[in-house]
């Protein structure tokens, strides 16, 4: 467990008896719990993902292990292509911020 996850769980632990206890606060409970689903998201992305279909494409441009890499995010389903150079790659989905891990795949 992570660092966010550890403090999510933390957050939703103390409100937990408000959601489902007080009802006099079920307005701030509800927004509270929207606000934590949204962390939770935030949270589970964070986890990182193989890429889906991989395919690599190296460029000829006078530099050794250089080039771009297609791929499906794993999160959003979209097609994207991440650039490289050496071992520095993009760690996450241009699209919806799924952090990538690439492991070999270079």
């Amino acid at each position: 467990m992570n660092n966010y996850q550890r403090d999510l769980n933390c957050i939703k632990a103390s409100f937990k008896a408000d959601w489902e206890e007080k009802p006099i606060i079920h307005i701030y409970a509800v927004a509270t719990k929207k606000a934590c689903d949204d962390l939770q998201e935030l949270v589970n992305k964070e986890k990182p993902m193989k890429p889906l279909e991989p395919e690599t494409h190296p460029l000829a441009m006078g530099m050794a292990n250089f080039g771009y890499i297609k791929y499906t995010c794993p999160h959003c389903h979209k097609k994207e292509q991440a650039f490289y150079s050496g071992d520095d790659i993009q760690s996450y989905c241009s699209d919806c911020g799924q952090r990538l891990d690439w492991g070999k795949e270079k």
